[in-house]
């Protein structure tokens, strides 16, 4: 049997303003990730030249109808100019991934909680078929 192992984007690459709240959240698209055996969600929250004066927060969510949500995974970003964190890809920007279990059908993003400066949020789902 053969396995075939996809990079899909959830959320490409897109500009999020300063000031949102849990209840205002920016919400990334969902994408349906039930053909999947197994996957990752990755992320990057990157900070420009001026940094947040409050760090970026991301929540996963997962659904399995694409109406009702339910947050499994909480991560943030940091108030560095730049993005520069402990935790960061070869290009310096905060990332990071979570594992998806089996059974989930749908997945998205919501990213709120910096001041002052937008941020830059990208969120890719890689996962196993076959």
């Amino acid at each position: 049997m053969s396995i075939t192992k996809n990079g899909v984007p959830v959320q490409a690459a897109v500009s999020v303003a300063a000031g949102l709240t849990r209840t205002n959240a920016f919400v990334s698209t969902s994408l349906d990730v039930s053909a999947y055996r197994r996957g990752t969600v990755s992320w990057e929250l990157a900070n420009g030249a001026s940094a947040p004066a409050t760090a970026p927060q991301i929540v996963l969510q997962h659904s399995p109808d694409g109406a009702v949500w339910r947050d499994f995974y909480l991560s943030g970003g940091n108030t560095t100019s730049s993005g520069a964190t402990a935790y960061t890809d070869q290009t310096g920007m905060p990332t990071g991934s979570c594992d998806i279990p089996p059974g989930v059908k749908n997945v998205r993003g919501l990213c709120y909680g910096h001041t002052t400066n937008a941020i830059r949020l990208t969120i890719e789902f890689s996962g196993e078929v076959g």
